[in-house]
């Protein structure tokens, strides 16, 4: 941990010495600092709790070329202290979060190209992950919006993550339309994977493949409180796999409120079949939970609230409570994952 942040600190020192000879108003820098806690509770089988400290930071710096074109460029770092073993793990040396061209065709095209996370759908649900690829958007009217994502998958490391190898190509079409003269908006979505790999079972081949259709939608019920809803199911079949994932449907359901002086409140709930195998990463970031606690991979649900609430201009604290519990027949765990973040940015 120490190394990398000696690291990140040389480069932003060398970035302020070279950033002058591009022109001072031609380059933006900003960025964060994080301090994460984590605590896993015991599962209800007897297996032991987990703390876990994670250090992060990122610095992006950012060009406007022209009217129509601009770089992005992000440098990340994070170290990684398990309290129960008393270890640092540096995760990553310094790398690169983000590097694309952003090119603006007109008032309603614009492309990114190069390596960037992505966030697809609502909260991240059909993809929360890196890929080395394009992203378009396109904005034909106020009210509708669209989006494509084509690329290969690029999680950081090659790590394997929970029921799936990272390591695949991947496509994503969205479309959402805010209903005029209204608090709806409508979504829907599309994501497909060319390779699928079950770790857990080990009986999945590079050629079984992943598509998973999506609906979502969000109502504004009043200037502080707002809900959404969105579903996914994988349409492939696995019915020879020995593992039954046969429950191949997720639903997420959000609640936000933010009437309180300075705090927003979010409420997140969770119920995932085993057989949705999304080809990457997701954003309900229960994933890891069920890797962690089962021997297959397994269906389960789980809630999250959330407290964000800002100190200052600058630095905000996040507090987070989760509980899952897994849904398979034969099957009854349950665990806690409570987090605690201080961001500072700069």
């Amino acid at each position: 941990m120490k190394r990398n942040l000696i690291i990140l600190m040389a480069l932003i020192m060398v970035m302020t010495v070279v950033a002058p000879s591009f022109a001072a108003d031609d380059w933006e820098f900003s960025g964060w600092a994080q301090t994460e806690n984590t605590i896993y509770g015991e599962l209800s089988s007897g297996k032991s709790s987990k703390d876990e400290y994670a250090l992060k930071a990122r610095l992006t710096a950012f060009k406007k070329a022209s009217d129509n074109l601009s770089y992005t460029f992000t440098f990340a770092t994070r170290g990684l202290m398990d309290m129960n073993e008393s270890k640092v793990k540096d995760l990553h040396e310094v790398w690169m979060r983000q590097g694309t061209v952003n090119y603006k065709f007109n008032d309603m095209i614009s492309m990114d190209m190069g390596k960037k996370p992505v966030w697809l759908g609502p909260g991240g649900l059909f993809g929360d992950d890196y890929i080395r690829g394009v992203d378009f958007r396109i904005k034909p009217s106020s009210n509708f919006n669209m989006r494509a994502v084509y690329g290969h998958h690029d999680p950081q490391g090659g790590a394997d993550e929970a029921w799936v190898r990272l390591d695949n190509k991947i496509g994503y079409l969205e479309g959402n339309y805010n209903v005029p003269n209204s608090s709806l908006s409508l979504g829907a979505h599309f994501l497909r994977g060319d390779k699928t790999a079950h770790i857990k079972s080990g009986d999945f081949s590079s050629e079984d493949n992943t598509s998973i259709w999506g609906l979502s939608s969000g109502y504004q019920l009043s200037d502080d409180l707002g809900l959404s809803l969105a579903y996914a199911q994988n349409t492939d079949d696995y019915s020879t796999k020995t593992v039954d994932l046969s429950d191949n449907s997720e639903i997420r359901l959000q609640a936000a409120y933010t009437g309180l002086e300075k705090t927003s409140l979010f409420f997140r709930y969770y119920n995932r079949g085993a057989g949705i195998l999304y080809p990457h990463g997701n954003g309900n970031y229960l994933t890891g939970w069920a890797d962690k606690y089962s021997a297959n991979a397994v269906g389960f649900q789980g809630v999250r609230l959330i407290a964000v609430r800002p100190l200052t201009n600058n630095i905000t604290l996040t507090g987070v409570v989760g509980f899952f519990q897994d849904t398979e027949d034969g099957i009854d765990e349950t665990a806690t994952k409570n987090t605690l973040t201080l961001t500072t940015t700069f």
